[in-house]
């Protein structure tokens, strides 16, 4: 094209509807992998010992053994989530069998805001504490070794030392 000084000059053409839909497309893909991200991803997962006491947040399900079932912690940057699984079935189909980390079906779930966890060390290395609040009930989960598992402890001397009330 040239103006009329006779310099050729680029005036862009016009996008085609294709390129606007990829555009639009593109822009809609960054929004969702954003939009994931910001939701959060698990830190860490930690499974119930055991040989260790349910929390007192969860009831064991009528017919299970403590055998049957188990806890898993899973820590996000800004919460916890504590589910109850019955090992004697198996997962459900479907979105959150993918976001779950855990065998076995679902059966309860508590959600904890960071703020409502107080963690401790009384040396430096293991074993450490948690006391978690949930509904006004605090348990003291003991972490004993560097894995994935931990405990819920009714040591009375690691309750008093982390200034909460006896069993």
């Amino acid at each position: 094209m040239r103006d009329n000084d006779g310099i050729s000059s680029y005036r862009g053409a016009v996008p085609s509807r294709f390129h606007l839909n990829l555009k639009r497309t593109f822009l809609s893909l960054i929004l969702i992998l954003s939009s994931a991200a910001l939701a959060g991803c698990a830190e860490s997962a930690f499974d119930l010992a055991p040989a260790s006491r349910l929390p007192q947040w969860f009831n064991l399900p009528k017919g299970l053994t403590r055998a049957q079932v188990t806890v898993q912690d899973v820590e996000y940057l800004d919460h916890s989530e504590f589910g109850l699984y019955d090992l004697t079935r198996a997962k459900s189909w479907g979105w959150g069998m993918l976001l779950d980390y855990h065998e076995g079906y679902k059966i309860a779930q508590v959600t904890v805001d960071s703020h409502h966890i107080v963690r401790k060390r009384f040396t430096s290395d293991y074993p450490f504490y948690e006391a978690v609040t949930v509904n006004r009930i605090t348990e003291v989960l003991e972490f004993k070794r560097m894995e994935p598992i931990f405990y819920v402890t009714d040591d009375p001397e690691i309750r008093a030392a982390m200034g909460l009330p006896g069993v």
